[in-house]
C-alpha cells in the first residue's frame, strides 16, 4: 500500500475542503501533480501481433519502448470480443453483462453507470479522445452530453499512407495530430487523460497494401484454425500493416510527452478492444478473440523490462486509474486495481488470487432473423477455458441466409474478407471443409481446452469422460460468478439484452439504414430504399455462387 500512501500526500489529493481553505483555485491547479493517463487503444487486434510479442512480419516501435520500459502483461482479456461492449466494460470498470443495454454493439451505455473519465473529471482531470471512443452506438441517447471517453478531437485530418490517396480505407483522422491539439489546449498545471482510439487494424483494408509495402508473405504465422493458403496470409499481412500506423502514432504522442517534460509523469496503457478481426478469432471467446496486447508504462512506478503473469481483465483498468489518481475505488466496479501488481516490482506471478477472469459475448451484429442473440459466456483459469452457449441450437457466427444479415453476406458476425470468402468456398471441399466447420459450425453448449495443450482451441474436451469432474467444476465456477455479478441471464431477464436499442444497420428491416435515418423516410421513400437492399442482396448472392457456395 506504499503506493497509495505517497499518492495521497501529492500536492492537490488533499480532501476538496481542505485545499479551498489552503490554496485558491489557479495555485491548486499549478500544484497538481497528479500523474496523467495516456490510454491507447487498437481496434480488433489480437494479443501476439507486436515485434515485441516475437511477430516477425511486424515492426511496432513504440509498443516495443513501452513494453521494454514498462510492465507487459501475458494474460490480460477484455470482457467482450465485440467493439462497445468492450469499450464500456474499460470505461465502467465492470463485467460487460453488468451494463445492461451496455452489453450489446451498437447500442448505449445507460447514463447510471459512471465512467472514470466521469470521476477524474470531477476531480480536476482534463479528458479529451481522438479517433474512436465508445462506440459504436448512441450516446446522446443514454443522456450524456458527450462521448463517454471524453471530449472529442477529430478536426485535424491526415491521409494515411499517401502514395495510396484514396484508394486506402483507412481513417483520416490525425490522432497525433488531435492529441497535440488538446494538450495546447490543457490548462497549464492540470492533470489529464487523454484516450487515443485508433480505427485500425478494423476492416476494411485496402487489399495487397502489405505486399507494396514491403511485408514478406513467408513471414506470416497462421494460426492453426485458419487454410495456411495466400489468401489468408496476404489478408494477413494486410492487417499487420494497419496496426503499424496505430504504433506510429503512438510513437508520435511519445514524442511529444517528451518534448513537453511529461513522459515520466505519464501513465500509458496500450491494448486493444477485441482480437483480430477473422473467423473464429474477433466476436468469438476463444483466445484469438478475448486475449489482449496489454502494456502499462509508468516510468515513477514501473521498472522497466517487467513481465506479469497474472490473469487480468480490461475491469481492471477504470480502478487502477482511479487508484492512481488518489481517487477512491467505487465497490460496484467488478474490476480491481493493479496499482499492487505495478508496485510490487517483481515479474512472474505477483498476486496468486488473479488465477481466473470472465469473458461473455450478447448480440455483436444483426445477423440473426428478428435480431436474435447468440449469447456466450467463458471463464479462463490456467490452464483451462470453459465456454457455455446457451443457446447452442443457434449458428454462432450469424445466420447462413444473406437476408438475415445487416450486410447480406452469410455469417455476418464475422466481417467480411478475402478469407472469410477462400473459408466460404471450401463449403463443399472434402479435403479442407474441416476449416469451414469451425469457422460457421454448431456448436456444443459446453466447450473446454487446455489452451496449453492446445493454443489454437480445436479439441474439445467437454464431451470426454476423464474431463468431466474439471469441466463440471469449472461450469459450476462460472455460474456462480454469473449470479453473483447479476448476470441478466442468470435472473430470466435477458430479455434486457434483446430489447437493447440497435442504431446500425438492419438490413430489410430499415433499406439498409440507421434506425434514426430510416424513420425520416415517408412510405414511398422506405419502399424504395428497401428495394435496393433488394439489389445488393441479388448481387451478393451472384457472389456468393461464383465462390461455390450454396444455401442448405
Amino acid at each position: 500500500m506504499a503506493m497509495l500512501v505517497f499518492l495521497l500526500t501529492l500536492p492537490g489529493c488533499k480532501g476538496k475542503k481542505q485545499q479551498d481553505q489552503e490554496i485558491s483555485e489557479d495555485e491548486e491547479l499549478m500544484e497538481d501533480n497528479r500523474p496523467n493517463i495516456l490510454f491507447a487503444i487498437a481496434d480488433d487486434m489480437s494479443w501476439l501481433h507486436t515485434s515485441f510479442a516475437g511477430c516477425e512480419a511486424i515492426q511496432t516501435p513504440s509498443i516495443d519502448y513501452l513494453a521494454r520500459n514498462g510492465a507487459w502483461f501475458n494474460h490480460a482479456y477484455c470482457s467482450a470480443p465485440s467493439c462497445s461492449a468492450s469499450r464500456a466494460s474499460i470505461l465502467t470498470g465492470r463485467n460487460g453483462f453488468e451494463l445492461r443495454e451496455g452489453a450489446c454493439l451498437w447500442s448505449i451505455i445507460p447514463s447510471e453507470f459512471k465512467t472514470y473519465t466521469d470521476y477524474l473529471e470531477e476531480s480536476g482531470y482534463f479528458t479529451g479522445c481522438t479517433g474512436k471512443g465508445w462506440g459504436p452506438g448512441d450516446w446522446e441517447d443514454s443522456g450524456r452530453k458527450k462521448n463517454p471517453a471524453g471530449e472529442e478531437y477529430q478536426a485535424i485530418r491526415k491521409i494515411p499512407y499517401e502514395q495510396f490517396g484514396e484508394t486506402n480505407p483507412m481513417s483520416n483522422v490525425d490522432y497525433a495530430g488531435n492529441f497535440a491539439e488538446f494538450m495546447k489546449r490543457k490548462p497549464a498545471g492540470q492533470p489529464f487523460c487523454f484516450w487515443y482510439g485508433a480505427s485500425e487494424p478494423h476492416r476494411d483494408y485496402l487489399k495487397n497494401i502489405g505486399q507494396m509495402m514491403g511485408k514478406r508473405i513467408g513471414d506470416i504465422s497462421v494460426p492453426a484454425f485458419l487454410p495456411d493458403v495466400p489468401e489468408v496470409r496476404n489478408d494477413i499481412l494486410d492487417y499487420l500493416v494497419e496496426i503499424e500506423w496505430f504504433d506510429l502514432h503512438l510513437g508520435k504522442m511519445i514524442d511529444l510527452l517528451r518534448a513537453e517534460g511529461e513522459l515520466d509523469n505519464t501513465v500509458i496503457v496500450v491494448t486493444s478492444d477485441n482480437g483480430m478481426p477473422f473467423p473464429r478469432a474477433k466476436s468469438n471467446l476463444y483466445e484469438y478473440g478475448t486475449h489482449m496486447p496489454f502494456i502499462i508504462f509508468y516510468k515513477k512506478l514501473i521498472p522497466g523490462g517487467r513481465e506479469i503473469d497474472d490473469f487480468v481483465s480490461h475491469t481492471d483498468l477504470a480502478p487502477t486509474f482511479l487508484e492512481l489518481a488518489g481517487l477512491s475505488v467505487p465497490e460496484e466496479m467488478s474490476g480491481k486495481s493493479l496499482v499492487d501488481i505495478l508496485n510490487s516490482n517483481i515479474s512472474g506471478s505477483v498476486d496468486p488470487s488473479r488465477n481466473r477472469v470472465f469473458t461473455f459475448r450478447e448480440r455483436h451484429a444483426w445477423v440473426q432473423p428478428e435480431g436474435q442473440i447468440y449469447p456466450m459466456r467463458a471463464m479462463r483459469k490456467d490452464p483451462y477455458l470453459i465456454i457455455w452457449n446457451p443457446e447452442p441450437e443457434m449458428f454462432p457466427a450469424g445466420h447462413p441466409d444473406p437476408q438475415y444479415n445487416f450486410n447480406y453476406y452469410p455469417y455476418g458476425d464475422v466481417d467480411n474478407s478475402p478469407t472469410k470468402d477462400f473459408l466460404l468456398s471450401l463449403q463443399k471441399n472434402e479435403i479442407m471443409n474441416w476449416y469451414y466447420d469451425l469457422a460457421w459450425g454448431k456448436r456444443p453448449e459446453y466447450e473446454l481446452y487446455n489452451v496449453n495443450d492446445d493454443p489454437y482451441q480445436i479439441k474439445n474436451l467437454a464431451g470426454l469422460d476423464e474431463y468431466k469432474e474439471i469441466r463440471d467444476q469449472m461450469v459450476d465456477e462460472l455460474k456462480d460468478y454469473l449470479i453473483e455479478r447479476g448476470d441478466l441471464r442468470m435472473s430470466g431477464r435477458e430479455e434486457i439484452y434483446f430489447n437493447a436499442p440497435y442504431y446500425a444497420y438492419k438490413g430489410f428491416a430499415s433499406g439498409g439504414l440507421f434506425l434514426k435515418e430510416w424513420e425520416k423516410l415517408n412510405d414511398e421513400e422506405q419502399k424504395l430504399a428497401i428495394e435496393r437492399e433488394n439489389i445488393k442482396l441479388k448481387e451478393n448472392l451472384e457472389k456468393l455462387k461464383e465462390l461455390g457456395w450454396k444455401l442448405n
